[in-house]
């Protein structure tokens, strides 16, 4: 039985192994203004730390959950979307499904 892991590293792993190059689409471009102001990588490390359960839970949550539950563990991540109402932090896409994701050339 899977854990609740990240599923899309397991799968490039197992691609990279097969000698196949692997590009990964996670994320939506609305999270693009997010990820140019990430200057100190604290948002690449936090979505890092969270596993594909928490990230299947933000499409069904409210913004105010996402806002808490990605960017409220540091005030400098909060501080980062404090301008952004709850219902745009709601709306940010995150990228297709595992087949989307894992383009392989």
């Amino acid at each position: 039985m899977r854990g609740n892991g990240k599923i899309v590293q397991e799968l490039e792993a197992v691609f990279r192994g097969a000698g196949w190059n692997v590009i990964k689409v996670l994320w939506g471009s609305d999270w693009d203004p997010l990820f140019d102001r990430d200057v100190d990588g604290l948002l690449v490390k936090r979505l890092g730390e969270m596993v594909d359960g928490e990230f299947q839970k933000l499409v069904v949550e409210s913004g105010a959950y996402v806002r808490q539950q990605v960017f409220g563990t540091d005030p400098r991540l909060l501080k980062m979307v404090e301008n952004i109402p709850d219902e745009a932090l709601r709306t940010l896409r995150q990228g297709g499904t595992i087949r989307e994701s894992l383009r392989c050339i």
